[in-house]
């Protein structure tokens, strides 16, 4: 075999090594260790540098990747269309079967980390923490749920169709705007579904504070 294609081969491995070594070291040890950086701004800002650094090298691996792969199958006599690629023959051989899997798996992966690398990684990078866009991408699994309630002796709070009751007068709320996101998890698709922002004022209170409230349409 002609030496390039060994050369070609190395490539191909390490292209691979680098970026699945990468993503594994971000999923396994960089996100768990970032998640317990305070405050939240900084913990956000490192994850959206490490995000970007990682995404050009991880993108110039997929490109040594792919042209090496493409060189690899010249060399092994695949990259033609007569008598091979158009042949249904060959895709039935366990060559060509081998060929297809690897293929489909390549188109998947560039879909998956184009969708991650240049919508959901930069819609978390400019998401506030905290807003309403930093809460869809978490996607939280429960219909409904209060993180904190505050409230001064002697008050009695109540919740009234999703309303807040404070001593038997309704907080005022103002909604600000209102989010689709589809959702998915261990029961697969459970979407769409939507998270509207409100500015509630208590009753008394000059001030105002915002609230985020998840529902199915």
């Amino acid at each position: 075999m002609h030496p390039l294609y060994w050369i070609s081969v190395n490539l191909h491995v390490l292209s691979a090594m680098l970026w699945l070594g990468g993503m594994l070291f971000l999923g396994v040890v960089g996100a768990p260790a970032l998640r317990s950086v305070e405050p939240a701004t900084l913990r956000q800002q490192l994850f959206h540098t490490l995000g970007v650094r990682f995404r050009a090298a991880g993108w110039a691996a997929i490109v040594v990747l792919v042209l090496t792969g493409f060189v690899n199958m010249h060399f092994r006599g695949l990259l033609q269309w007569s008598g091979v690629l158009s042949d249904g023959e060959f895709w039935a051989t366990s060559v060509g079967q081998s060929l297809a899997a690897k293929l489909i798996l390549v188109t998947i992966m560039l879909t998956v980390s184009a969708v991650h690398d240049f919508i959901l990684g930069p819609a978390a990078g400019r998401a506030v923490s905290g807003s309403a866009e930093a809460l869809l991408l978490r996607q939280p699994e429960v219909e409904e749920f209060i993180k904190r309630v505050i409230a001064l002796p002697g008050d009695t709070l109540e919740m009234r169709g999703g309303h807040l009751f404070l001593n038997g007068e309704e907080v005022q709320r103002t909604e600000v705007r209102k989010t689709t996101y589809i959702e998915s998890g261990e029961g697969g698709y459970r979407g769409p579904r939507t998270a509207t922002e409100y500015r509630e004022q208590l009753p008394g209170e000059k001030g105002f504070h915002l609230i985020h409230e998840f529902g199915v349409h």
